[in-house]
């Protein structure tokens, strides 16, 4: 009997409604060049036929699980696929999108040949309404904490996802990068992006493609506060403040004009305690010179 030394690799694939999508998924996964991998749908909630699409699909199929939810929301499929996990690294893969055959094994490699290695990204191939290429930032940690590079995509060590806490359910966007965030500052290793498009990301217009543009940055505002209140001590270790990640993402003088709104000085307390927020106004991080 020949024992596979390989590590085992899970794919975790939240599904909500994907009954058009899900079978080119999970062909993607079947069709890896890597031999040693487990995969876990997690069906949050669906109302079409996602699931029975799923169980004809896998029918026959080793090392494949399901599990059911109500609908909770991505970030609660993710932690529950994770947390059911037996892989040594998990990946989670949306199910309208698809992986390059080479993908798990090239992500393996990476880890394999530098153990320090935390987390594993590479570049984008859009696909559908939407096509060529999407090329990621290289990881470089000050860049980071002011914009996300590292995709939901990523492949990571389950220990650490799992020690961390996995993802921020309360969060309604964004969270893949805070769990980073939290990864990356209690374990200190490297981020390697592999320079090849092996993550095929579907572009399609749909009802939640329009969104509200001012409650959108209303909203990713919040957000932005929120992850640095979270991960407060790892911001200020890299001398950054709330004011460097709002401007950094939008407008610099804007910025500045809706800080000294009232309807900010409201997010401000409402997110941040009140002696954090006096302490960060003594220290000037919210102001401009």
């Amino acid at each position: 009997m020949v024992v596979n030394k390989l590590p085992l690799v899970s794919i975790v694939i939240p599904c909500y409604n994907a009954e058009k999508t899900i079978h080119e998924t999970l062909n993607s996964v079947l069709l890896q060049t890597y031999n040693n991998i487990e995969i876990i749908v997690v069906d949050d909630g669906s109302t079409d036929g996602s699931l029975k699409a799923i169980d004809s699909f896998l029918a026959g199929q080793l090392k494949v699980r399901i599990i059911t939810q109500h609908n909770c929301g991505q970030s609660k499929a993710r932690n529950n696929g994770m947390y059911a996990c037996d892989g040594e690294y998990v990946m989670f893969l949306d199910a309208d999108d698809m992986l390059a055959p080479a993908y798990v094994s090239e992500c393996v490699d990476v880890f394999q040949s530098f153990p320090e290695t935390l987390l594993v990204y590479s570049d984008v191939q859009l696909f559908e309404r939407e096509t060529g290429k999407l090329h990621l930032d290289t990881f470089i940690l000050r860049q980071f904490l002011l914009r996300n590079c590292i995709p939901s995509f990523c492949m990571l060590r389950t220990e650490q996802i799992k020690e961390a806490g996995g993802f921020d359910e309360t969060m309604r966007n964004n969270e893949d990068w805070e769990c980073w965030i939290r990864i990356i500052a209690r374990f200190r290793g490297s981020v390697v992006k592999i320079p090849k498009a092996l993550y095929f990301y579907r572009k399609r217009l749909s009802a939640d493609s329009v969104t509200d543009l001012s409650n959108f940055r209303n909203e990713v505002d919040q957000v932005f506060f929120y992850i640095y209140s979270k991960n407060y001590s790892f911001y200020q270790q890299n001398n950054l403040s709330i004011s460097d990640l709002v401007a950094f993402a939008f407008d610099r003088a804007a910025w500045k004009r809706r800080y000294y709104n009232v309807w900010y000085r409201r997010i401000f307390y409402m997110v941040f305690k009140r002696s954090k927020y006096r302490a960060l106004s003594n220290k000037n991080t919210l102001f401009f010179e």
